[in-house]
């Protein structure tokens, strides 16, 4: 089968039904459909491009999956509901997002930028340092992001429950940022088979201590009830890596992401009192600051977001008085 044409009158394409049509290259889908399947075109190897019709609702579990040829989708405003693995493995596939699209209600396994127009792809050699996920999103399903490499989590404020294994073997992941709207999590949903440490280090929670401790939270998730639990701070930014790099009077700042805010280097003397502080606008990932150091025996760098949220203290230096006066990046 080279090319298919299904009519209006088609409301769901079902499970597997075009699975592994290799040569399968044109497929032309009028206006009715409502639902893609589970591996519905899953292993067509030739088919290039797909319109997807503005009367789609869902898109099943792997239902584009391993269709390396496929280059360009978009995603109408229609669609509510993606599951994991839908497009998986379709490495020259440039996904984007209707900018009508109204805000999803549940989420299974898609990580999307903050305004929802691109999908991300998620790697073991490109962990994502920091995902948002989108406004609106109530429900976060089974396996939704099961197998991610993303270091830092915010679950956005309104969703209420996070389905079993939603976050299993995201061995990267170090800290969620967390709502008191959390009423529920299912089983295994902070969890990962080979991973016997606390590899999830901290838990910014919206409520109280009290709130907390009513979530139901279901077995086989001690990754998550082993962290730190920060109450009252879901307006916390999730920290991020940060490297700082010296030349000449100058430091750099550097980390894997697209904050914009500024950066800030602040001297402080020996017994503490501030000196001097500086600040430079980082965005793309870098700043470069030029601290007044006279006198001073520590300088601290702090990055802070363009609403004037911290994001890090990147890296304190002790400056070490040698005849060649260069600073110690402790």
């Amino acid at each position: 089968m080279v090319s298919v044409s299904i009519p209006d009158s088609v409301t769901s394409i079902g499970e597997q039904a075009f699975h592994c049509c290799y040569s399968l290259a044109n497929v032309d889908i009028s206006d009715g459909l409502r639902s893609i399947g589970s591996s519905a075109f899953s292993y067509c190897e030739d088919l290039t491009s797909i319109t997807i019709p503005n009367s789609v609702k869902s898109i099943g579990y792997g239902a584009f999956g391993n269709c390396s040829a496929l280059t360009d989708i978009i995603i109408p405003e229609s669609v509510t509901y993606i599951s994991s693995s839908a497009f998986e493995e379709c490495g020259s596939l440039n996904i984007t997002v209707s900018p009508n699209n109204s805000n999803y209600t549940d989420i299974d396994g898609v990580l999307f930028n903050k305004d929802k127009t691109e999908l991300i792809r998620y790697a073991k050699d490109k962990i994502q340092p920091y995902y948002e996920i989108p406004d609106g999103i109530v429900n976060i399903g089974e396996n939704a992001f099961s197998y991610c490499y993303v270091k830092n989590i915010v679950i956005p404020k309104g969703t209420e429950s996070i389905g079993r294994n939603a976050f299993y073997c995201c061995g990267s992941l170090s800290s969620i940022t967390m709502p008191n709207s959390i009423t529920f999590i299912d089983k295994g949903a902070f969890s990962h088979p080979f991973i016997t440490n606390n590899y999830i280090k901290n838990v910014y929670y919206g409520g109280t201590e009290t709130e907390w401790n009513s979530i139901n939270i279901e077995s086989s998730n001690s990754a998550l009830l082993n962290a730190a639990i920060h109450y009252g701070k879901f307006d916390q930014i999730a920290l991020i890596d940060m490297t700082v790099t010296q030349s000449d009077g100058t430091y750099t700042l550097t980390a894997d992401t697209s904050y914009v805010g500024a950066a800030y280097a602040a001297a402080y003397d020996a017994e503490g009192a501030l000196i001097s502080v500086v600040s430079e606008p980082f965005a793309d990932g870098t700043a470069t600051v030029a601290p007044d150091t006279a006198g001073a025996a520590k300088i601290k760098f702090f990055v802070w977001t363009n609403t004037l949220q911290p994001v890090t203290l990147a890296k304190e230096i002790t400056l070490n008085r040698t005849k060649f006066n260069q600073p110690r990046i402790m």
